[in-house]
């Protein structure tokens, strides 16, 4: 579990690194992935 959870800060890390992209999917406005690209968004759980 803990591996999952490092890979995912580094892809959210490489996410914060490239310019925002417009989402042409049906999933735009549904549930997608929900941290903000802004202030660093860390998850305390």
């Amino acid at each position: 579990m803990k591996k999952v959870e490092r890979l995912l800060y580094l892809a959210e890390y490489k996410r914060r690194q490239a310019a925002p992209g417009v989402k042409i999917t049906a999933r735009n406005f549904g549930r997608d992935r929900r941290y903000p690209i802004t202030n660093k968004f860390r998850d305390r759980a």
